[in-house]
C-alpha cells in the first residue's frame, strides 16, 4: 500500500514556523502545528523532545554546520524519506520519522547520520516520583526540563541549549495516514528575546468596557450630588422676570420725570 498521505497533513508554509526562541529559565509551550485534513481534529499525537548538543555537531570531522540547516528540512521531505518497508516494520513512528529527519540533516551537513544522531539527546517526560533530593542525577538528566508530551511544553534550562520537538499525528479513521511536524527552539537571554504579540487588550475587552461604563456612571452621580437642585417653579421665574421689568420701568419713568422737572426750572430762569 502507499503510505503517502493525501488527507492528513501539517501546514508548513515557511521555515519561520519550524524555529522559535525562548528565554532561558522560561517554559516553552507555543509549538502547536496546524493539522489539516478531514479528521484533523480527532487525530492522535505522539511527541518527543530532544536536546541538541550543538558543540558535538560542530566537532564532527569536516562538518559544514550552520544552525539554519536544523530548520531547513520541510515536513513533506521527512515523510517522503520514509520507505514503505520502513513504515510497515516500524513500531515507534516518532523514532521512524526522526531517523528520516536525521538522515536528511546529515546529507545537508555532509557527514554520517550516526554522528549527527549522537548529538540529539532524548529527554524523558517529567516523572513526579523522581525528586532532585533523592535522584539528583536522573533529575538533572530529564526532570529538570519538565517535558510534557501532551502540552508539548518544556523548560529552557541553559542559555546555550537548542531543543528539538518532534510530533507525529495519526488519522483515527485510517491509521496508515500520518503527518509530522517539528520545531527547533533556541535559548536566549531574557533581554534578547523579542516579546510576542500582546493579547491582553483583546482578552479583556469586555472587562474594559464594563469598567469604562461604571466609571462614567460614577462621574454622573458625583455631578448630580454636587449640583443643588432649584425649588423654583416656572411661575416663580415668570414673576421674577415681570418684577424686574416693572422695576426697570419705574426707574426709567423716575429718570424722565427728573429730567422734565430740571428742564422746566431752566425755562423759568
Amino acid at each position: 500500500f502507499d503510505i503517502k498521505n493525501t488527507s492528513l497533513s501539517v501546514e508548513d508554509k515557511k521555515e519561520a514556523n519550524r524555529k522559535a526562541t525562548v528565554a532561558v529559565g522560561k517554559t516553552y509551550e507555543k509549538f502547536s502545528p496546524n493539522v489539516l485534513g478531514d479528521n484533523a481534529s480527532s487525530a492522535t499525537k505522539e511527541a518527543k523532545l530532544y536536546r541538541i548538543d550543538v558543540e558535538a555537531l560542530k566537532k564532527i570531522n569536516n562538518v559544514q554546520y550552520s544552525q539554519s540547516a536544523l530548520s531547513a528540512i520541510t515536513y513533506e521531505e521527512v515523510l517522503a524519506a520514509v520507505t514503505n518497508e520502513q513504515y510497515v516494520n516500524a513500531t515507534d513512528y516518532v523514532n521512524l520519522y526522526v531517523d528520516a529527519y536525521l538522515t536528511l540533516l546529515a546529507n545537508k551537513l555532509k557527514v554520517g547520520k550516526d554522528d549527527v544522531a549522537k548529538a540529539f539527546i532524548e529527554v524523558q517526560p517529567y516523572n513526579d516520583k523522581i525528586t532532585e533530593e533523592d535522584h539528583a542525577d536522573e533529575y538533572a538528566k530529564n526532570n529538570v526540563y519538565q517535558w510534557n508530551e501532551d502540552a508539548m511544553s518544556f523548560v529552557a534550562v541553559n542559555e546555550t541549549d537548542v531543543y528539538f520537538t518532534f510530533a507525529v499525528y495519526t488519522d483515527t479513521q485510517d491509521t496508515s495516514l500520518k503527518a509530522c511536524a517539528y520545531q527547533v527552539v533556541t535559548v536566549e537571554s531574557e533581554d534578547d528575546v523579542l516579546p510576542g504579540e500582546d493579547n491582553w487588550f483583546k482578552n479583556n475587552l469586555v472587562s474594559i468596557i464594563l469598567f469604562g461604563v461604571a466609571g462614567l456612571m460614577l462621574i454622573l452621580i458625583i455631578i448630580v450630588l454636587l449640583i443643588k437642585p432649584s425649588d423654583e417653579t416656572l411661575e416663580d421665574v415668570d414673576a421674577k422676570a415681570n418684577a424686574k421689568k416693572e422695576k426697570n420701568k419705574n426707574e426709567t419713568e423716575a429718570v424722565e420725570a427728573t429730567e422734565t422737572e430740571e428742564a422746566s426750572e431752566d425755562d423759568k430762569e
